[in-house]
């Protein structure tokens, strides 16, 4: 379907854009707006005369197919409580200049091939009550004090952030991911280590720790392997189960559905010793606590393996330690229970995902 938007907006509430249109800049008057361009097609940059929408107070771009870099004069939108935009594509930019945005409540930058620091005002954003910018290429260091007293989500997932975590940030009741960055190593004898934190810490591979296997679980206090093991079975989102596999061989998965999800959640299973890191914050649920982590099919002719899966907003990785050497065969076993094969809107997913060894 192409159309072109080229209107008069007067009094607007709400306008979402969910499907494949050409936009072109035209007489926009606004006084409440909230715009919504997710899930397309669009080929070209970020469009510049968004500045004209002087009285948004919030903006989503996700997945719209459009190419950074982020335009400078967004920052004209000094009205907007939430910014969210992510996965454009196009060439490497600086973090764009918010510093007059005051009233953010939410900043969401992700995977938006941005590269250098985090500048300073951002951490001292009044209002910020979650700030998003994984997975891009961030740098440097984090500041020794955070000033922005409402941040209670901070998702640097995926950069390159390095120096010490600031105490500052381990707030009461925050959910905090520094999964997969290049931050001095935080050992177990260390307070972002420490179990009776009343927050969520996720420092899954967060660490450049020259020995490999301190960096991607810092918090663990023996890295020697009492015993090693060559299978890994997990019954995602359910209960242990046996099953009958092609050999005719009974083979158990442990369940993993017993475990709380979270936005920040790292978890570590000290006898089998296989865990996961999960990421991400279910933003439009209006459920602070992301109790929403796995999903069930309720009656399927499926075998009861296919009819639970964890889920994530962000980022999921399972993982094990002590395997013996050797040359493994890996079998993923999944079912598709969230997407349908009908005409319905739910048809309309599709399922990527990466395995690494």
């Amino acid at each position: 379907m192409m159309a072109i938007l080229s209107i008069i907006l007067l009094s607007i509430e709400a306008l979402w854009v969910l499907f494949n249109i050409s936009l072109s800049p035209g007489p926009i008057s606004l006084s409440r707006f909230i715009s919504r361009i997710n899930d397309n097609n669009f080929s070209g940059t970020l469009p510049g005369w968004v500045q004209n929408w002087k009285n948004l107070t919030r903006l989503e771009m996700h997945s719209s197919g459009l190419e950074g870099p982020i335009p400078s004069n967004i920052s004209l939108l000094n009205n907007l409580k939430e910014l969210r935009i992510s996965d454009t594509n196009g060439p490497n930019q600086e973090f764009p200049l918010l510093r007059n945005m005051t009233s953010l409540v939410r900043l969401v930058l992700r995977n938006c091939n941005i590269s250098g620091e985090i500048p300073a005002y951002v951490w001292s954003l009044k209002n910020l009550e979650m700030l998003d910018v994984s997975f891009n290429k961030l740098t440097g260091e984090l500041p020794s004090t955070i000033g922005a007293e409402r941040l209670k989500f901070v998702f640097l997932t995926g950069n390159l952030q390095s120096g010490n975590v600031p105490r500052s940030i381990l707030r009461d009741g925050s959910k905090v991911d520094l999964s997969y960055n290049n931050f001095t190593f935080q050992g177990p004898e260390k307070l972002d280590c420490k179990k009776n934190l009343n927050l969520s810490l996720n420092l899954y591979r967060s660490s450049s720790e020259e020995n490999n296997l301190r960096g991607i679980l810092p918090c663990l206090k023996n890295f020697k392997c009492p015993r090693y093991s060559n299978c890994m079975h997990v019954n995602c989102g359910g209960t242990d189960i046996i099953v009958n596999d092609e050999n005719h061989t009974n083979v158990q998965f442990e369940k993993d559905g017993g475990v709380e999800g979270g936005s920040a959640k790292y978890f570590w299973n000290e006898k089998s010793m296989w865990g996961f890191s999960s990421t991400g914050d279910f933003m439009d649920d209006f459920e602070l606590q992301n109790t929403r982590y796995f999903v069930s099919l309720a009656s399927s002719n499926l075998s009861e393996l296919y009819t639970t899966a964890r889920i994530s907003p962000l980022s999921l990785t399972y993982f094990h330690r002590c395997l013996e050497n050797g040359i493994y065969t890996i079998t993923l076993h999944f079912a598709e229970i969230e997407f349908t094969n009908d005409k319905r809107y739910t048809s309309l997913g599709r399922r990527i995902f990466d395995i690494y060894v």
